[in-house]
């Protein structure tokens, strides 16, 4: 099939990935032909560049993408940033400094453009957490206050994470930045407007993108503006309520090769 009028921009866990953080084989049979009928793959999601090569080998990401969930938009075949944003700091450290004191057991990481910095304790370090999350430096907090930072983010139980957001906002700081669930253990801080869609409607303005009906795919709450903001929007039979209630069309669970529905069984339907 001619898919050169496509360009499908996918999540990863939840979404491209099944529950067993793999890519089915049905999956990446799929892409493989898209990209051979012209069509333009990208991936979306919070992780970084290196994560994403080195989770997804056997996959042509041929369009750029969308990393940290919005605060960088990446070409992996130039091996390059097109644009990145960086959070406004302003007083975070003396939020961050109150976390790592009296809630240690939450798992604190920094993103830079080239690095992920640990800077938590270790003492309560979540081993599985930095695992899934490498290549992770160990750091402090002075030392990574150094850098221009593109996002925090927090791992822990979601009671703990609800405490750290009602502070974060109860001391004004949704005037400075901005906050997601990523998942039910994960909270992120994101540079002020950021986030999935704005780094979607900035690549619809790339020229390979001219012409192009714009789909994706998303599972949680980090992928609302990303679905809000493309042309044909899908989710997973998986997805939260309120992802599935933005979506255009629902596919088949993330377990059931939701990519490969979308790819074989729902654009060739679209009338151009």
């Amino acid at each position: 099939m001619d898919y050169s009028s496509f360009a499908l921009f996918s999540d990863l866990d939840g979404t491209l990935f099944n529950s067993q953080t793999m890519v089915s084989e049905e999956n990446k049979e799929a892409i493989c032909k898209f990209e051979e009928g012209g069509g333009l793959f990208a991936v979306s999601t919070g992780r970084t560049q290196y994560k994403v090569k080195s989770i997804l080998p056997d996959i042509v990401i041929n369009a750029p993408s969308i990393l940290y969930n919005g605060s960088g938009i990446y070409d992996f075949r130039k091996d390059s940033y097109i644009k990145t944003f960086t959070l406004d700091k302003k007083n975070i450290d003396k939020m961050l400094s109150w976390i790592i004191k009296d809630m240690p057991e939450v798992n604190i990481q920094v993103y830079t453009e080239y690095e992920n910095l640990f800077i938590s304790s270790l003492d309560t370090m979540n081993h599985d957490f930095i695992s899934n999350h490498k290549p992770c430096k160990i750091s402090n907090l002075d030392i990574a206050w150094e850098e221009d930072w593109l996002k925090v983010l927090f791992q822990g139980q979601k009671e703990g994470l609800e405490i750290i957001l009602d502070a974060f906002l109860s001391s004004n700081f949704s005037n400075q930045v901005d906050f997601v669930f990523s998942s039910d253990e994960f909270l992120e801080i994101l540079p002020k407007g950021i986030n999935k869609g704005s780094a979607l409607n900035l690549i619809k303005e790339l020229p390979q993108f001219n012409n192009r009906i714009i789909c994706a795919i998303g599972d949680f709450n980090n992928d609302i503006e990303l679905l809000s903001n493309a042309h044909i929007s899908f989710a997973p039979s998986n997805a939260l309520d309120e992802i599935k209630k933005i979506a255009k069309f629902i596919t088949r669970s993330n377990n059931e090769h939701a990519i490969e529905d979308v790819i074989n069984n729902f654009l060739p339907k679209i009338k151009l």
